[in-house]
């Protein structure tokens, strides 16, 4: 078989504990970059030349950008005003990416809780995803969708058909192997989603 050419990032929301904390935004890159890694996934609505700097002091990749307001602010909201602020940090999200040369964000559509119902959910993010496939386009960024446990999108087939209904290849799907294991197996969510995942979470 054909060796792919996977390379090993750090998702830098992660990286906490003490030690950790007092360090400087270089430093923490030059942390990861002695311990192996290839790349680091930060968050969006960071100071971007301070992330870049220390892109490019430490030669480390920046393959993806996760959206920092999608938990605090879904895009399944019932609040407009609430949606209004997920939509603008979607669209931080892209253009950090860009700016730090990454091919794709990681975004949580939506959240699902005793308030906000499945149904909801699904047609809200739909809704405010589509606003911003443009900008995506424009960016060469893709919006990559994760799994997580946010009560949404629990089976493959879903996950395939709520991508494919952008009918766009620069809404896609950021597989987390982890999270997939309390309702189903990684493997059948890799075999449906195939080409659609573009980025990939590992854990534990």
């Amino acid at each position: 078989l054909k060796k792919r050419g996977l390379k090993k990032g750090f998702m830098l929301g992660t990286l906490g504990g003490p030690t950790a904390q007092k360090l400087t935004l270089l430093e923490k890159f030059q942390l990861l970059r002695a311990a192996g890694f290839d790349g680091v996934e930060v968050g969006s609505g960071m100071n971007q030349a301070e992330v870049l700097a220390a892109r490019d002091q430490t030669g480390l990749a920046i393959p993806s950008v996760v959206i920092s307001t999608h938990w605090l602010k879904p895009l399944s909201d019932p609040n407009p005003a609430a949606r209004e602020v997920g939509l603008e940090g979607l669209k931080q999200g892209l253009r950090d990416a860009k700016a730090y040369g990454a091919p794709a964000v990681l975004l949580v559509p939506a959240v699902v809780n005793a308030s906000i119902s499945y149904a909801d959910a699904y047609t809200r993010s739909q809704a405010e995803i589509r606003k911003v496939v443009p900008l995506a386009e424009e960016l060469g960024v893709k919006i990559a969708i994760e799994n997580v446990w946010n009560n949404f999108l629990l089976s493959p087939l879903e996950a395939a058909a709520y991508v494919d209904a952008f009918k766009s290849p620069w809404v896609r799907w950021h597989f987390d192997a982890g999270n997939i294991v309390n309702t189903g197996w990684p493997e059948h969510w890799i075999h449906t989603l195939g080409a659609r995942i573009v980025k990939v979470h590992i854990k534990e």
